[in-house]
């Protein structure tokens, strides 16, 4: 438990204080997520982040992300310990949101890229407020995109890690620590910064 805390606090406090520009250039600031009992929250963002391997700097000192298990669209179990020694790519998404949409031939891409490496892409999907199963599972099989989609009711992006705004994504390295993150929407070659980081650290 203490774990858990340690990690949504050290988090949180980052994305409090994380600020995004719109793609019309507007400023606007990340908002507040709820519980999963209320309404979730958007990131307007339309620019990936620069500061994601700055940010992960801060990180060094967080235990090891703990464990968690969520089902998928094809109703299979996927566990995070079941990819120990593996770069895990955690992307926590909702189809109501406008950044995570535009990003995701990025994550197929990548999914593609890297399918036969020790990098594994999983989509989070935020399945509680706005969103429900029907409306992610319409989305994914409209796109026809393939990577793994997991349903998230807030075990995972809102009690581990904070998650306030929608696209966030992480990185977890090959022995499991918290290597890197973005907040708001993010593009191919960032994520593959993130990736080359996260593989730099173990």
């Amino acid at each position: 438990m203490k774990k858990i805390i340690y990690l949504v606090l050290s988090l949180s406090m980052v994305l409090l204080f994380a600020s995004c520009s719109s793609s019309d250039g507007n400023e606007s600031s990340t908002q507040s997520t709820s519980p999963p009992s209320e309404e979730a929250s958007e990131s307007p963002s339309a620019e990936p982040s620069e500061d994601a391997s700055e940010s992960a700097t801060t990180l060094a000192d967080l235990p090891p992300v703990p464990d968690f298990e969520l089902t998928s669209m094809d109703g299979e179990t996927y566990t995070l310990s079941d990819y120990t020694g593996k770069t895990v790519v955690l992307n926590f998404w909702a189809s109501w949101c406008p950044p995570c949409k535009a990003e995701m031939p990025d994550f197929q891409e990548l999914h593609d890229n890297y399918a036969e490496e020790d990098v594994v892409i999983l989509m989070l999907n935020q399945t509680f407020g706005r969103e429900t199963k029907a409306d992610a599972d319409k989305f994914i099989e409209e796109n026809e995109y393939t990577f793994p989609v997991l349903y998230d009711y807030g075990e995972v992006g809102y009690s581990i890690f904070g998650v306030q705004s929608y696209p966030t994504t992480v990185v977890i390295n090959s022995e499991g620590y918290l290597s890197g993150f973005v907040i708001g929407m993010t593009d191919y070659d960032a994520v593959v910064k993130l990736i080359e980081e996260a593989q730099g650290d173990a």
